[in-house]
């Protein structure tokens, strides 16, 4: 049992490394695929059949053959060497023998029916030459490097930057690949070329964040997108990805501070959130300050009820003792009379201020900013690097090509 379960997780680790390997074989045949899709269209076939050629070792996929078929087919008419002609013919020949039914037969049978009889007559008008020999792919050792980001430069071996695809032969051994664009983080590669070989690179930069400064007091809570980011003072500027954001800025009684943004590559940003109390948080103070005013009011309504009760007091204690004159009963009942008025003041009074006071206080607590919604806008595409669609394996390189004319596309589906 033991050795059945030894037996089983090594063929799975096998099996896992094999998978693992194919797919990275077909990662590098996509890179190897656009790099000489990219060398076709700038006109370098050379190039484009050594990149294909390079692809189809490590994917064999018949579209890669049509693809350099349609590369020597091109070649053909510039150089007029018939080895280029024969090589486009079969290869042509080689996409119908992996192909029995659909694909780009259809292509291909036209193709050979252009080229074939232009075979035919050269045999004839000449049936003792031979064609002169096809520079095969590893005649030549080459360095490609495409990037599809927007405004990107391309230098090799400390050589002055140019636009991608960089199609250039090399000498065997190390060299070094920087790539770089405004708006993003420089793309450095060493890569070893070995002899008659080709290096393929399809490098995509990094964006650089926009980097944004807010002016805020302490004690806010800044959000972007709907999510919070932190507390003022924040410990370092927003870095954020370029595009399309909502920046919020609230703190309690304060106007909240809501702004859509459109951020670029890059760029440095600063913003002056000034938030404005509230009306709410105005009136919460004034609220509380008649509160206190009425508590205080209140305390003094009772001292003075104090006072009266004592004064009230004393006199009744000397009638209990000793004889009084009739004025001091007269005051006496004064003085209860006006003590039970300042208690009733006081009482309300102090009522009244701690229903206000409490009032603005609950009022301050509950002042919560209310965030506006940004308006409403048409959908469009997101702000920053165009996003690019990852490419299938069932794209083909298709020219059209005649005797006086020529054009490109790259057609299907990879």
């Amino acid at each position: 049992m033991k050795r059945f379960f030894v037996t089983s997780t090594l063929a799975a680790t096998l099996s896992f490394s094999a998978v693992s390997q194919a797919q990275s074989d077909v990662e590098q045949a996509r890179t190897f695929f656009n790099v000489g899709a990219e060398a076709y269209e700038k006109g370098e076939y050379k190039a484009a059949i050594q990149a294909f050629d390079a692809a189809f070792k490590l994917a064999k996929r018949p579209t890669l053959v049509f693809s350099i078929a349609q590369a020597y087919r091109r070649q053909y008419y510039l150089d007029k060497n018939r080895g280029n002609l024969d090589a486009s013919i079969r290869n042509y020949n080689l996409y119908l023998a992996m192909v029995t039914e659909g694909g780009r037969r259809g292509d291909v049978a036209e193709a050979l029916a252009e080229l074939e009889p232009i075979q035919r007559k050269l045999q004839e008008e000449s049936p003792t030459d031979t064609a002169a020999p096809v520079e095969t792919p590893t005649e030549k050792t080459r360095l490609m490097v495409s990037s599809k980001t927007e405004g990107a430069k391309v230098s090799l071996d400390g050589k002055t930057g140019s636009e991608p695809p960089l199609i250039s032969e090399v000498k065997p051994g190390l060299h070094k690949v920087v790539v770089s664009a405004k708006g993003f983080f420089d793309e450095v590669r060493e890569v070893r070329a070995a002899e008659g070989g080709v290096v393929a690179l399809d490098i995509a930069l990094r964006p650089k964040p926009a980097v944004v400064t807010l002016k805020v007091a302490a004690g806010a809570e800044v959000s972007v997108d709907g999510r919070l980011v932190g507390e003022t003072p924040l410990t370092a500027p927003l870095r954020l990805p370029p595009g399309r954001h909502l920046i919020t800025v609230a703190k309690n009684g304060h106007e909240a501070y809501s702004e859509e943004v459109v951020l670029g590559r890059g760029e440095a940003r600063e913003l002056d959130t000034e938030l404005h109390t509230t009306t709410q948080r105005f009136a919460s103070h004034i609220l509380i300050g008649v509160g206190g005013v009425g508590i205080l009011a209140g305390g003094a309504f009772g001292g003075i009820a104090f006072k009266k009760d004592r004064d009230a007091k004393d006199i009744n204690s000397r009638r209990r003792q000793e004889n009084i004159e009739l004025g001091e009963v007269d005051r006496f009942e004064s003085l209860k009379s006006e003590r039970d008025t300042w208690r009733v003041a006081a009482s309300v009074t102090l009522g009244a201020g701690a229903a206000i006071g409490l009032t603005g206080f609950l009022m301050r607590v509950f002042d919560e900013p209310r965030i506006k919604a940004p308006p409403p806008r048409e959908l469009q595409q997101p702000e920053g690097p165009e996003r690019v669609p990852e490419p299938s394996m069932e794209i083909a390189v298709a020219p059209s090509v005649g005797p006086g004319w020529a054009g490109a596309s790259v057609l299907g589906r990879f």
